[in-house]
């Protein structure tokens, strides 16, 4: 009996950390998209493109 009451009260605080930790990542995840929306990120892989594409019209107009 003492076996089947220590098994609950074990599953009945993994399953409030889990609740709690499920919880954390959610509103952590929802701030970081807000910070992501907020930033002005610069776009490298764009501006190399455009780099390599202005090096090779330069090199065809020689």
């Amino acid at each position: 009996m003492l076996k089947f009451i220590l098994i609950s009260i074990i599953s009945y605080l993994l399953g409030v950390f889990s609740v709690i930790l499920f919880s954390i990542m959610g509103i952590s995840s929802k701030c970081s998209r807000n910070e992501e929306n907020k930033k002005d990120w610069l776009n490298y892989g764009q501006d190399a493109y455009n780099e390599l594409e202005r090096l090779e019209n330069e090199r065809n107009k020689k």
